[in-house]
């Protein structure tokens, strides 16, 4: 396998912005770490975004949270770009 296609949500989130998005990348760079490791041969991972959740009926992953999860991403990249020794 080359490559991967990760797409995460945070059931039942409670924590305010931006220390909700700053633990959710903290929490992506692992898995990251954890597909480095348990399959080498992974070159390209496609990072997906939540999808809206404004419509959500239950608390498990809704508003602002599907929102700010973007900023994980996004952060988590710049520091990959950025040359970060943790996302080899």
């Amino acid at each position: 396998m080359q490559v991967a296609w990760f797409l995460e949500a945070n059931a039942n989130p409670t924590a305010p912005f931006p220390a909700h998005a700053l633990t959710r990348q903290s929490e992506f760079e692992a898995i990251m770490n954890n597909i480095r490791d348990k399959y080498p041969r992974v070159r390209l991972v496609y990072l997906a975004s939540r999808i809206h959740a404004g419509y959500a009926t239950t608390t498990l992953n809704p508003e602002p949270y599907a929102y700010e999860q973007g900023f994980a991403s996004k952060w988590m990249i710049e520091q990959q770009t950025s040359g970060a020794p943790l996302l080899d």
